[in-house]
């Protein structure tokens, strides 16, 4: 079914914000898919994986902001900042819509993103990407960008399904499902 251009016109703004945040992560997400299946496999070279790491990061927070903007109604004042946004998530609404390990991915994504950006030295060894931090010492490998992946398109197609009537192929055929 097609959607019809009253549909289109009579959504609220935050449902158009909605909408517009879950088409974003999800072409993220085939960005980092690509690096990963392509761009990984032609240059042989593991230090692609922190440039998924930081699509997997985009993809986590326009997640967090098109799960905010679906319940905005539930929220009083919807915060400005990333982190603010992350902790009304984690806190009052993620727990609603997502399983545990759903919003487990999204921590760990986050937290380690942050550690990517504090890290002091980063190198390639065998098949892993290490990250050095102040404190201490975080391994990124492929099996575990790929993990992220699967989880994060699931969540993104979990969301899609909230869209109630809103017809969203473009997400399905991002996905190659058609």
């Amino acid at each position: 079914m097609e959607t019809s251009l009253w549909q289109l016109w009579n959504l609220s703004n935050m449902q158009v914000k909605f909408i517009q945040s879950l088409y974003d992560s999800a072409r993220h997400l085939k960005a980092a898919e690509y690096l990963l299946e392509v761009t990984l496999k032609l240059m042989e070279d593991n230090r692609v994986l922190a440039k998924c790491l930081v699509e997997l990061q985009k993809t986590t927070t326009l997640i967090i902001d098109s799960v905010i903007y679906l319940e905005a109604k539930k929220i009083e004042d919807i915060p400005s900042g990333k982190e603010e946004r992350a902790k009304v998530f984690f806190e009052k609404i993620g727990k609603k819509l997502l399983e545990k390990e759903e919003m487990e991915e999204l921590k760990k994504i986050l937290i380690f993103t942050k550690k990517h950006k504090e890290a002091h030295l980063e190198f390639v060894k065998g098949e892993k990407l290490v990250l050095f931090g102040p404190k201490e010492c975080k391994i990124l490998t492929e099996k575990g960008v790929k993990n992220s992946l699967k989880i994060l398109k699931q969540i993104i197609l979990k969301l899609d399904k909230k869209t109630q009537g809103i017809n969203t192929l473009f997400l399905l055929k991002l996905f190659d499902r058609l």
